[in-house]
């Protein structure tokens, strides 16, 4: 009977084993930025083995004990309290480090929220309440960006309303220019600036001079001689310019606002082949 319940008992560590086996992912990536208090700390790929049970913890444990380059602490008591020298209450206040998953915040800790292959972590220093930018650049052909955040409030009874609100009285900063967004979070650029691509970055500080809006990616940006409005600047931008011109297939307000390559004021064959020439340096 013992010899039974014992080989019952192998084969189900056995039959756990594979399981187990079967539902890891190994060489998963896992995209992490670590936003300090005035400058990226980190920003890498990883390649590590994710399960059922991968947490943003793991996911942090592994960066920090592969990389020479970033130094975590609090990870194994699901707090972070410090990462490269930078403090938790450093400015006296609710400023610390938080996180983002797929530009998302998560309502629980970073030991409880579940990490996938392909999923984007972004650990930031903000002072409370500190907001997670998105941009909205569905006017950006006419130099409008607006900027908002998913936040959660709660009542006197602690029950939660999440809504976007605007992130307003930020300084953002596209290219070389300087704005300040409005109480709708929305800045209105110089489009005579403009290039064909376009860094953005947003920047604001709370009483304590801790940061309350999370950093965006470096890289992040908008392209602005989008001419056929598909998200993307390339050689089909050309061409779609090439048939207005040519009187075979008329652009409309959105695609004309952004067609004045060159920025001469006039929009023209020279449009053609200054975006050409763009998509040269940039192919």
């Amino acid at each position: 009977m013992k010899k039974t319940i014992t080989f019952i008992t192998l084969f189900a560590l056995l039959l756990t084993a594979v399981v187990f086996s079967a539902n890891a992912v190994a060489d998963s990536k896992v995209n992490i930025r670590i936003e300090g208090v005035t400058e990226t700390l980190f920003q890498d790929t990883i390649s590590m083995e994710i399960t059922d049970t991968t947490s943003v913890a793991d996911a942090l444990t592994f960066a920090d004990k592969n990389s020479d380059s970033l130094t975590i602490v609090g990870i194994e008591n699901g707090y972070i309290t410090e990462v490269n020298g930078e403090t938790s209450g450093k400015f006296g206040g609710w400023d610390g480090w938080l996180y983002a998953v797929n530009d998302s915040v998560p309502e629980v800790g970073i030991s409880s929220c579940p990490v996938k292959d392909g999923d984007s972590i972004v650990l930031y220093y903000g002072d409370y309440p500190c907001q997670y930018p998105r941009v909205n650049l569905v006017k950006s052909y006419s130099g409008v960006l607006k900027f908002e955040s998913y936040d959660t409030t709660y009542d006197d009874n602690w029950n939660p309303t999440y809504s976007w609100e605007p992130i307003a009285d930020a300084t953002v900063t596209v290219g070389d220019s300087k704005y300040t967004t409005d109480s709708n979070g929305i800045v209105t650029v110089d489009t005579s600036k403009l290039s064909y691509f376009n860094n953005v970055q947003i920047e604001r500080k709370s009483s304590s001079n801790a940061p309350n809006v999370c950093r965006l990616d470096s890289n992040f940006g908008f392209y602005f001689n989008d001419i056929n409005q598909d998200g993307k600047v390339n050689v089909n931008d050309a061409t779609r310019l090439q048939k207005h011109l040519a009187n075979k297939d008329s652009l409309d307000d959105k695609g004309l606002s952004v067609s004045d390559v060159n920025l001469d004021g006039e929009i023209n064959v020279r449009d053609v082949t200054t975006l050409q020439k763009i998509l040269a340096e940039i192919g």
